[in-house]
């Protein structure tokens, strides 16, 4: 009977604690279900709070928009009738309103680019670049289209011109079709092509042996002392200062070359902008020889080619 009874009694107590931990699983798939919802309702806040952020950065940069406007209005109302009373015909001239447009450069590059967008200018719209767009397109069209109809009618008086050219020159060749034409300029092509190939071939040929380096060996010597005495004054701090005996602090020197010896602005006030001098070299004019002799051969080969043309042109009207 006791071991009857001691059974039940364990029975129970695992029957109680199945109970207990389902309870408790409910529970914590309660408490699961119950963070979710308020995490989603906390980011909802935080939406809702950047909404409001940016409609707060709105409305207050709308309402300084609207004072600066009235203010800019005011100002130049003033000063139209001031000149107004100077002389009468500045009544015609100025017509006693100006066109504001605030708009938000940065906020609008920052849409461009795909960023976040700043507090209160959610799009494009918000910036006023597109308002200002549209204002100057509007203003712009009249002068716009004036000047398309002065370029079109240009254009067509340069069409005219070429029309009337070309039925005063064209009227002895009616006469000649086109394989006619071809035929009897063949020859005298083939031949003035070859002679042009020719010349343009020795011509190559000479600027191929063209030296772009005269006097290579004393250009050399002149840059390596150049170069000497330009490293010896690096450690100086005014370089260019031959009398200048002033050297630099080691560890500005030291920046200076991590710089590639670019110029070193240190942070202290009044302290001058220190660099190391690069080697100078002289190098003005050391082409201008190749330019002659290259510019020589380019002239005699447009000679050359001038007097093939003259002769085709001749040959073509003897013909």
């Amino acid at each position: 009977m006791d071991a009857l009874k001691g059974d039940k009694n364990q029975r129970n107590k695992v029957q109680k604690m199945r109970n207990k931990r389902r309870d408790l699983t409910r529970a914590g798939g309660k408490q699961l279900t119950l963070r979710k919802n308020l995490s989603n309702y906390a980011a909802q806040l935080d939406c809702a709070l950047a909404r409001l952020e940016s409609r707060r950065k709105y409305r207050c940069v709308f309402i300084r928009n609207q004072y600066i406007k009235k203010r800019i209005r005011t100002d130049f109302g003033r000063r139209q009738r001031k000149l107004a009373r100077l002389a009468e015909h500045h009544k015609e001239k100025y017509d006693g309103s100006i066109e504001v447009f605030p708009v938000c450069a940065t906020a609008f590059r920052d849409l461009l680019k795909r960023k976040k967008p700043m507090p209160g200018f959610p799009s494009k719209l918000y910036t006023g670049i597109p308002r200002l767009r549209r204002w100057l397109d509007e203003a712009v069209l009249p002068y716009r289209k004036d000047h398309l109809d002065s370029m079109l009618r240009r254009l067509q008086r340069l069409y005219d011109g070429i029309k009337c050219w070309s039925d005063g020159d064209s009227r002895g060749m009616v006469y000649f079709s086109q394989l006619e034409i071809e035929t009897s300029l063949k020859g005298s092509h083939s031949k003035y092509q070859d002679r042009i190939q020719a010349a343009l071939t020795r011509a190559a040929d000479d600027i191929k042996q063209l030296s772009p380096f005269q006097h290579k060996d004393e250009k050399l010597a002149s840059c390596r002392s150049k170069a000497v005495q330009a490293t010896s004054r690096w450690p100086y701090k005014f370089p260019d200062d031959l009398n200048s005996t002033k050297k630099m602090a080691w560890v500005t020197f030291q920046a200076i070359l991590a710089r590639r010896g670019g110029p070193f602005q240190s942070t202290g006030a009044g302290r001058p902008c220190l660099h190391v001098p690069a080697a100078r070299m002289q190098a003005t004019g050391a082409d201008s020889p190749l330019n002659h002799a290259m510019l020589a051969k380019i002239t005699m080969m447009s000679s050359t080619n001038s007097t093939r043309r003259c002769e085709l042109m001749t040959i073509v009207r003897i013909d």
